[in-house]
């Protein structure tokens, strides 16, 4: 068959379509593979002609190098975006918002309901209303197949118009394959990644809560904002009264969302991902800054509107076009020097990419409910211990404050 010309094996595609979307006799199809379900490609030798098209597109064949540059390294936060809104300290958002008042088209990741279930799509945004759904974390692999079409037709008619490109690095570096140039009206904001999961997973990790539970899920956030954690997700759901309601739930408590924070249960790209490096292929590339007051204590004490309980934000210029973007559009951000290495040590996905594999997708997509049996005993059993955790901060925080007060 011709598609093991194109793919050998499925840890050298992301999943992107691009070859899907370029051959000239539409030959090439995405097809969906049962054990993770993952969406690969898939070659009609009756129709294809042979032209390799598709091979000289593939950014896993022919990967983009990307520029020379001293890279500039921020703690970064934005202050014109409401903070509860962004995964970290929102400088996406800013970016974003400053981009379509000045008449720039934004594209980014949506997480929504359809009455096939959930779907992860790139969309494209001309407004500040538009751009909301695209804010926050998305743990699951977002389809950009339809966004490519659009963002190469809008700047093949009119180079006038500026385009703003969220994504990870494999949909960055597809994004500028596709084009076949990285225009100057393109600007591309790459998203710090460990991997992600497919749709099909997360749908199918939905239906079995909503089962168990009788109820119908119309939204799920990941990375909400609370006051002692920043990594809980809300669950939006109608009950079987009818009623709709939320539940907060911690990594710990969800199978989905805990293998996500283990690394076992991305596309087997992920785990030969060739992104994750200093190499950095988008313009800039945000994420959060773990652990800002430990890495930079005497600025965390001397800057007061960096908080880590709301947020702060990593922020890497990669080269010219980068500087370009924050100098023009990133007006709403406050910034302070730091360097690549703090950020890095822990965000070990700016050096290298996850090590493991997915056996775990593979028996959740099998059995789901052994899978969930298995992980609601794991819970029982550390339940005390990640209470006792839990608790300790907050207990040493009353102590100290009750000293200061006596």
């Amino acid at each position: 068959m011709k598609t093991e010309i194109l793919l050998k094996s499925y840890d050298q595609c992301t999943g992107c379509a691009v070859c899907s979307l370029i051959c000239p006799v539409k030959a090439i199809s995405m097809v969906n593979e049962t054990e993770t379900g993952a969406d690969y490609p898939v070659i009609n030798d009756a129709i294809c002609v042979n032209c390799q098209y598709c091979i000289k597109k593939c950014h896993q064949k022919q990967t983009i190098v990307p520029e020379q540059y001293d890279k500039k390294v921020y703690a970064a936060r934005s202050m014109n975006t409401d903070l509860t809104k962004s995964a970290s300290g929102g400088v996406f958002a800013s970016l974003a918002k400053q981009f379509v008042l000045d008449g720039g088209i934004v594209c980014g990741a949506v997480l929504s309901r359809s009455d096939h279930g959930f779907e992860c799509k790139h969309k494209l945004a001309s407004c500040e209303e538009e751009i909301l759904p695209m804010l926050g974390s998305k743990y699951v692999q977002s389809s950009i197949s339809d966004a490519l079409h659009s963002i190469k037709r809008i700047l093949d008619n009119d180079p006038k118009i500026k385009v703003l490109f969220s994504g990870t690095g494999c949909q960055i570096s597809a994004l500028y394959n596709y084009l076949g140039r990285k225009p100057s009206n393109l600007y591309t904001v790459e998203i710090i990644c460990h991997g992600v999961p497919t749709i099909k997973l997360f749908n199918k990790y939905i239906s079995y809560i909503e089962n168990k539970k009788n109820i119908k899920v119309i939204d799920f956030q990941f990375r909400i904002k609370k006051k002692d954690t920043r990594k809980a997700a809300r669950i939006t759901y109608v009950s079987k009264s009818g009623k709709i309601k939320n539940k907060i739930i911690e990594p710990f408590n969800s199978l989905y969302y805990f293998e996500f924070e283990k690394g076992s249960i991305f596309r087997d790209s992920c785990y030969k991902c060739q992104y994750s490096n200093e190499n950095r292929i988008g313009n800039i590339t945000i994420g959060d800054y773990w652990h800002f007051n430990e890495q930079e204590p005497l600025k965390s004490k001397n800057n007061k509107d960096f908080s880590e309980s709301k947020g702060i934000s990593c922020l890497i210029v990669n080269d010219l076009q980068g500087d370009e973007l924050i100098a023009k559009y990133g007006l709403g951000i406050k910034r302070l020097d730091t360097t690549y290495e703090k950020v890095a040590k822990f965000n070990p996905h700016l050096l290298f990419s996850t090590n493991g594999n997915n056996i775990v997708a593979k028996n959740m997509m099998k059995n789901l409910e052994a899978c969930y049996k298995q992980h609601t005993r794991r819970v029982v059993l550390n339940l005390p211990i990640y209470l006792f955790k839990k608790s300790i901060p907050l207990k040493i925080k009353k102590c100290i404050a009750g000293i200061f007060k006596s």
